[in-house]
């Protein structure tokens, strides 16, 4: 199994095509790892978008009706009513479903934060990558197992 990266910017996101490899490469290694894809799944797909501040805010009134910026949004296509990831199986190339990020709002973080940006960026797409497959931050316990498991891909990410 294999992971294409397809992205989409109007505001340019500084991921160089090599950045873009690499995350695709992570990506096919978590994903393996926590054997969560159907094995009969050849290639995963992932939208990755990168929008400006008045874009992010529009569409998280849209979907979360909060009239506020945020760095990243994610729309996972498997999620059951229950929010449990819940790919078909049968399928030779499955879609993930897209992360949406605010460039402008993740060189602010990395800012306040004292952080290179492409530190910050990545950890924004792996954050959308988690809960394209099922994990999320509502609880305690959740978001100190999800911010584990993103802490983990941003390091191997930076070793690759």
């Amino acid at each position: 199994m294999n992971v294409s990266i397809y992205v989409n910017s109007d505001e340019g996101s500084d991921l160089m095509p090599n950045d873009i490899k690499r995350l695709e490469s992570l990506y096919t290694l978590t994903l393996k790892n926590k054997k969560c894809i159907p094995d009969d799944v050849r290639v995963v797909e992932i939208s990755l978008v990168f929008v400006n501040e008045i874009k992010m805010t529009q569409i998280n009134a849209k979907y979360r009706d909060t009239s506020e910026v945020t760095d990243v949004l994610s729309f996972p296509m498997w999620e059951s009513k229950t929010g449990d990831f819940n790919p078909p199986s049968n399928w030779d190339v499955l879609p993930l479903g897209d992360i949406v990020v605010c460039t402008e709002v993740v060189k602010q973080n990395a800012i306040n934060q004292k952080k290179e940006f492409i530190n910050e960026l990545v950890l924004v797409i792996c954050h959308g990558l988690l809960h394209l497959i099922g994990l999320d931050h509502d609880t305690i316990e959740r978001k100190q197992a999800m911010w584990k498991e993103q802490d983990q891909i941003v390091s191997e990410y930076f070793k690759f």
